[in-house]
């Protein structure tokens, strides 16, 4: 599926040129570009802009996850037909282990995951592998990725609606995968 724009509105002031400039230098095949503008300039309607000329899957990365959440509300309504998926740390908290050589104190590691990221990380993972209009918005923690795609990959158990599946297979494929059987609410 093509990226298709949905907007009420058309570039104006300095966005046309913006929007031709970058999309000459993604189609020349340029590694940096910058774009820049005071807030409330539509830089993200000109990226949008830009995305729809170039029809590729593209990537997104905002400096922290207010800003990344922001972003994809404004890009699922530019491309309400596409995957606009959010890509963040699951982390609510994070501390790292530490050492203190001066008082020979060793702290643990703590950490909080929200299931809630983890379930949206999974979802953009999904919609990398299954599709190619996708727009990833992304915190700059999506460095640390959820590994190799292939093993990604094989983790996954294809069902199609309407299908029958014999509920001792689906176990059989589900343990061979590796995974583990919960008592608890799904």
């Amino acid at each position: 599926m093509d990226f298709k724009l949905h907007a009420n509105w058309r570039p104006t002031g300095d966005q046309p040129a913006a929007i031709e400039k970058l999309t000459k230098g993604i189609k020349l095949g340029l590694q940096k570009q910058t774009l820049l503008g005071v807030t409330g300039s539509g830089k993200t309607f000109t990226i949008a802009n830009v995305i729809a000329n170039v029809q590729k899957p593209t990537l997104v990365i905002a400096p922290n996850k207010t800003l990344a959440a922001q972003l994809a509300q404004e890009f699922r309504s530019f491309f309400p037909e596409n995957a606009v998926e959010y890509f963040v740390s699951y982390y609510d908290y994070y501390q790292p282990e530490a050492y203190l050589p001066n008082t020979d104190t060793y702290i643990e590691k703590e950490a909080q995951i929200n299931e809630e990221i983890d379930r949206l990380r999974h979802r953009a993972t999904q919609a990398l592998l299954s599709r190619k209009d996708v727009i990833i918005v992304a915190s700059v923690s999506c460095i640390y990725n959820l590994g190799s795609p292939q093993e990604y990959k094989n983790q996954v158990l294809h069902l199609h609606c309407g299908e029958k599946y014999e509920r001792a297979q689906l176990i059989k494929e589900l343990v061979k995968k590796h995974y583990e059987r919960t008592n608890g609410a799904v």
